[in-house]
């Protein structure tokens, strides 16, 4: 039992790490057929596709882990207009391919902004 302690004790250890998402991150997320991209700056997320003029901000972001999903899961929500306008992105910490391109990202993410649903990709900045 004493050899097995220090790994399972490091095994732990690196599952805390996706546990518990960071307070505030900062990463770049984008989807195609339609295309839209997503920055995430620490409290803010700029929302942006090619029908826009300009992006489409959102304040008071606030990560959680997802309920129900793996620890390597979070969610990531804000609101504009007092709360009648959502954005909410669900990312999963798993390989992601965009579909056009042989880049793989790290995370793959489910974007639901008032009630859309679309699919892409992120990854840190």
């Amino acid at each position: 039992m004493k050899k097995i302690a220090p790994f399972l004790m490091l095994f732990i250890m690196s599952l805390s790490a996706y546990a518990s998402p960071k307070n505030e991150r900062h990463m770049s997320c984008a989807g195609t057929e339609p295309f839209w991209g997503v920055l995430i700056q620490g409290n803010v997320i700029s929302y942006d596709d090619p029908n826009l003029e300009t992006p489409i901000k959102y304040w008071d972001a606030r990560i959680e882990g997802a309920i129900g999903a793996p620890a390597h899961a979070f969610q990531i929500k804000a609101s504009r207009l007092h709360g009648k306008e959502k954005i909410e992105l669900y990312i999963t910490h798993t390989d992601c391919n965009d579909g056009m391109s042989d880049e793989i990202y790290p995370y793959q993410v489910i974007l639901n902004q008032n009630d859309i649903i679309e699919y892409g990709c992120c990854g840190d900045l």
